[in-house]
């Protein structure tokens, strides 16, 4: 990456380490070869990521709307009327039923579980470019 270009600031919610490590493997350190790397942050909790959020600068937020205490959708709601400025935010949702649940919540995107490296690159890449 040349000095002057900035990495791309991804944050990743879920409760679940095995759920945050599979996206971060899945898309990897670039989404597409002419787009800048990504730096991964993650949080596993609701409050840590609205403290995150609040006190640093992200370019994309994944949400697991899995999340057993407080789901992705429930916190996107949550940040749109906590936060100015949010990123794009993308759901990942258990069902195709559920991407109501992504438009109630101000989310960009929904990715379908089953998670695949294809879904999760596509997802950022339409966001990110």
């Amino acid at each position: 990456m040349a000095e002057d270009e900035k990495s791309l600031e991804i944050l990743i919610y879920s409760d679940d380490r095995e759920i945050r490590q599979q996206v971060i493997n899945s898309v990897g350190i670039k989404v597409a070869s002419d787009m800048p790397e990504i730096t991964w942050d993650e949080a596993a909790t609701a409050t840590i990521t609205q403290d995150k959020v609040h006190h640093h600068h992200y370019d994309l937020l994944i949400l697991d709307g899995e999340a057993t205490k407080i789901s992705g959708t429930s916190l996107a709601k949550s940040l749109a009327r906590e936060e100015e400025n949010l990123p794009p935010i993308i759901i990942l949702t258990a069902r195709p039923q559920d991407e109501w649940l992504v438009g109630w919540s101000g989310a960009a995107k929904a990715v379908e579980r089953p998670l695949t490296p294809i879904k999760l690159q596509t997802a950022l890449y339409e966001l990110l470019r």
